[in-house]
Parts: C-alpha cells; structure tokens; sequence
C-alpha cells in the first residue's frame, strides 16, 4: 500500500491508497458518497444509514462533515442516513471512511 501524508487547513491527514487505485489515478476521498451495485460496500467503506461514529476513530471525517447529520460534536457525529434514498433495488450508497482529505475551498 501506498502511504503519504497531507496536510490541509492545520489538518494533517494520513492517507491508504490500495495499489489498484494507484495505479489507475481514481483516488478516494474521505466522506465520499458513491452509488455501488454491490451486496455491501467494499472493505473502509459504510452504508451511511444514521449511525453513530466516535469522534476519536474517524477524526478526519468528522472534520469534514461535523455534527450536520446529528452527534454531539464532542464525542460523536453521525453519518447521513440514507438507505430511504436508494433509487433501484440492488444499488446501494456506500461513503468512504478512509482515503484522500478533500482540499475544501
């Protein structure tokens, strides 16, 4: 695996690329949404269904998203739900916990 470091807004934020994504250029970035046609998302990947996340294990998440979806802000945060908002059976959304930290503007 691929390993670099990147730091954003005071934010230093370690990144996993697999090898397959290296090599094809399609980064991840954390917080992504993506529309899948798996049975369940791939391995670093969530079903955003409302859960509650702790602040302490997915840091860089939480900086992204913060208490918009619902938490504390102190100790967790919540991911969107969405399992409502699938358009066709066998699709499923599936939000990345891991990966690059967006550059925001």
């Amino acid at each position: 695996m691929l390993k670099q470091f990147v730091a954003g807004a005071a934010v230093a934020a370690a990144l996993v690329i697999p090898a397959a994504q290296a090599q094809t250029g399609l980064a991840t970035y954390v917080g992504e949404i993506r529309l899948l046609p798996y049975e369940k998302c791939p391995r670093d990947w969530i079903e955003p269904e409302g859960q509650v996340m702790a602040i302490s294990r997915h840091s860089a998440l939480f900086r992204l998203i913060g208490t918009r979806f619902g938490g504390d802000g102190r100790i967790s945060f919540n991911l969107p739900g969405l399992r409502d908002a699938v358009p066709e059976a066998g699709l499923r959304y599936c939000m990345s916990l891991q990966g690059a930290y967006p550059a925001l503007r």
